[in-house]
């Protein structure tokens, strides 16, 4: 073994709380390595308990389960060097949440000999948690006094040095220390590494393997401009593990670059399997290649497409679910729900369930039967209208209750009572981000549910996806009717009709009328991802060119709209509460409601340079 080395790199499906699960899974992958005559093999990071446990870090008696399992695999580690992520106790000492002290570790064992390092940056933002339990190596310095670089050092193996770093050491561009970006790679390159192995455990998103292949891009040229030629493996787990609200897909794309930058290797997305390839530690490489991004909008909407599925079917197999029953209103929500959820476990598994009331139109009945046919899943309707007059005559409701009432039974009597008489069944909700962040829904009606598939998705996202799978199946799976009141464009077929989005609760909301939802997808999509993903308020959407662009297409005056963005303001800060008790998400975008976007329940807040913005803006009408 001289300038090239047989790497096996153990993509694994890491499941959360099950550690001797993981070992078996690791041990298995071990005997493989060992066959192939690989020198090494490398698991990602928390491989043994997993990423994702909450506040599980804080059971001692599950931390010493899981320290049980690296000395387990240390003994496996005979004639092959195995590389691991798992969490490493202070057994004498407690730590930064109370209980045992804690750091998340990287081992290296090789020939029985175990030997670790502990991950420099512990994150504490959006669903990461990681200083609440673990001390970070920049922390552990500060307590024994001794500086990061006399704790950072390279494993030597077989003649060769190798440096091991662990996830958010590769995301460096935030960390500072002494004054100066802190890159664990670095230091140990200076302390002769040569090759940078990177155990990961990170979560998917929407263009966050773009974000992933930046800061990889990043630590790359920072050691090339150095003088250092090292080649850099990086390892990520497949999977999805979860923090109660939200669950967090892990898409793998293991990745390994030389020290140019370039791509060697990269394992497939969402797939659990051991890949080789034959490292050569020698760069004959003359110039830095910068990476380039490269959007793919068809890709991105394919991608998003096959993590719901994913996630669904992670879902139902962790819970031993065998049914999934739908409320399938003949709108577009109710539609992809199906699909996703007729691609994750079958469509005789799926039940549509049909509820209509007087207020139901045969269009929307009739489209919810088109698409039941189309995705050949069970179909039944079950009027509610008789329930619904009964409750009227000994509750005397009306307007707004008597809309409520309608969605409760729907949700609470009918579609519960459904899965209740299925096997391990259970009932989703509809709903999308718009909605839920509009707090457009009933809290004990379509606001329940297992899980939410769609709620990481904006409605116009929605309406883009079914747009995608119509073309990619090469037929109508989703009606026309039912995209073309949401976005437009040339894959619309001449002559559609167009079904507007409605709950379809009263008279005031008549499909056949044109009556719909009081909200204009285009324009508030664009407003709600301002103050969610791009952390706005509303003193910086009113100073926005792309809003006040979009408002001058859908209102008449500036005075209309300044009065809907405030009433948007206004209602997206009292749906918290309703919020906070929604199901659980698959959360594919970069900041998911729930646990990682995380929002008190406050009164909606006017800052004084908005109200000053607001005046000018309103003189000039």
């Amino acid at each position: 073994m001289e300038n090239t080395i047989k790497i096996a790199i153990g993509q694994v499906k890491v499941v959360p709380g099950q550690p001797e699960v993981n070992f078996e899974k690791i041990k298995g992958f071990v005997t493989k390595a060992k066959k192939a005559q690989c020198d090494f093999v490398i698991f990602p990071e928390m491989a043994i308990p997993g990423y994702l446990l909450s506040d599980l870090w804080e059971e001692d008696a599950y931390i010493r389960d899981c320290d049980f399992y690296t000395q387990k695999i240390a003994k496996l580690s005979k004639g092959i060097t195995i590389i691991f992520g798992n969490v490493l106790p202070d057994y004498h000492e407690s730590g930064n949440d109370g209980r045992l002290k804690k750091f998340n570790a990287a081992f290296v064992a090789h020939n029985g000999i175990l030997e670790h390092t502990i991950k420099t940056h512990e994150p504490l933002y959006r669903e990461f948690e990681d200083q609440r339990h673990f001390v970070s190596l920049k922390e552990y310095s500060q307590q024994i006094d001794k500086p990061i670089e006399d704790l950072l050092t390279p494993f030597t193996i077989n003649n060769i040095k190798i440096g091991v770093v662990i996830c958010e050491d590769v995301w460096i561009k935030d960390y500072r220390y002494n004054n100066q970006l802190l890159n664990p790679a670095e230091i140990l390159a200076l302390k002769g590494a040569k090759i940078i192995i990177a155990v990961s455990s990170s979560p998917y998103g929407l263009r966050k393997d773009e974000a992933r292949r930046r800061n990889l891009d990043f630590i790359q040229k920072q050691l090339w401009n150095k003088g250092f030629r090292i080649p850099l493996v990086y390892i990520n787990n497949v999977g999805w593990q979860n923090n109660g609200k939200n669950e967090f897909g892990f898409d793998g794309r293991s990745i390994i670059l030389d020290a140019a930058g370039n791509q060697l290797f990269e394992a497939p997305m969402w797939q659990e399997g051991l890949f080789f390839y034959n490292l050569n530690l020698n760069s004959q490489a003359i110039k830095f290649e910068n990476w380039e991004v490269k959007r793919d909008e068809v890709g991105e909407r394919r991608e998003i497409r096959e993590a719901l599925i994913q996630g669904i079917k992670e879902f139902a197999n962790t819970k031993n679910i065998q049914n999934i029953v739908i409320g399938l209103s003949g709108g577009i929500d109710s539609a992809l729900v199906a699909y996703l959820c007729t691609k994750a476990i079958g469509h005789e598994h799926v039940f549509g369930i049909n509820m209509p009331s007087k207020f139901n139109s045969d269009w929307t009945k009739s489209v919810a039967a088109k698409v039941a046919k189309n995705l050949e899943i069970n179909y039944q309707v079950i009027p509610i209208e008789d329930i619904a007059e009964l409750l009227r005559q000994k509750i005397k409701l009306e307007g707004v209750p008597d809309e409520n009432m309608q969605a409760r039974i729907r949700s609470a009597d009918i579609l519960a009572g459904v899965a209740a008489t299925l096997n391990h069944a259970v009932y989703t909700c509809n709903g999308n981000k718009t909605e839920i962040l509009f707090g457009w829904f009933t809290l004990d009606g379509d606001g329940r549910g297992a899980l939410c598939p769609l709620g990481d998705l904006y409605k116009t996202q929605v309406a883009e996806l079914a747009v995608q799978i119509n073309i990619d199946e090469g037929k109508e799976i989703f009606p026309w009717e039912l995209i073309a009141p949401i976005i437009s464009g040339d894959f619309i077929p001449v002559g559609t009709q167009k079904l507007v989005p409605s709950a379809e609760l009263s008279v005031r909301q008549d499909v056949n009328l044109g009556l719909g939802d009081p909200i204009i997808y285009p324009y508030h999509d664009q407003v709600l991802r301002q103050w969610v993903e791009y952390r706005y308020n509303i003193e910086d959407t009113i100073q926005d060119d792309i809003i006040k662009n979009l408002g001058k297409k859908y209102f008449k005056t500036t005075k209309e709209w300044l009065t809907d963005l405030e009433k948007t303001w206004q209602l997206y800060h009292l749906a918290v509460f309703k919020q906070i008790q929604s199901p659980p998400i698959l959360t594919i975008s970069k900041r998911g409601l729930g646990y990682d976007f995380r929002r008190s329940q406050l009164p909606p807040h006017l800052t004084k340079k908005y109200l000053k913005l607001r005046e000018k803006i309103s003189y000039n009408i």
